[in-house]
């Protein structure tokens, strides 16, 4: 028993801390997020001349990144001159204390190859 024991906390240790997995926000709570900060949204679209107007949130994906909710999703805007274009964006979100969605950002650094 005491050898199982000491096999299971020595696995446990080799294994590296255990993060918490990420409560993921719905697609619902994303779409809300983008559409109270749309200005913000808005500057990071290719090429978009003059802010576009927001038409849709749609295709909502989200994963634990590290402990932490990272969505990707794709929005339906209408540019200023009427043509409507989809295109794909991403944000990582934490919780605040209130229970609502942050944007946050995220800084990985490289992988080292040795």
């Amino acid at each position: 028993m005491r050898v199982l024991t000491v096999s299971v906390l020595l696995a446990a240790l080799l294994a590296g801390p255990a993060v918490a997995a990420a409560r993921l926000p719905t697609a619902d709570q994303v779409a809300a997020y983008v559409r109270e900060n749309w200005d913000d949204y808005a500057r990071r679209l290719d090429g978009a001349p003059a802010s576009p107007t927001l038409l849709a949130v749609k295709d909502v994906r989200c994963r634990d990144l590290s402990g932490a909710p990272d969505c990707a999703f794709t929005v339906t805007v209408r540019l200023a001159d009427g043509v409507r274009r989809d295109q794909v964006l991403a944000s990582s979100f934490e919780w605040a204390p209130d229970g609502s969605l942050e944007e946050v950002v995220v800084l990985r650094s490289p992988l080292r190859s040795t």
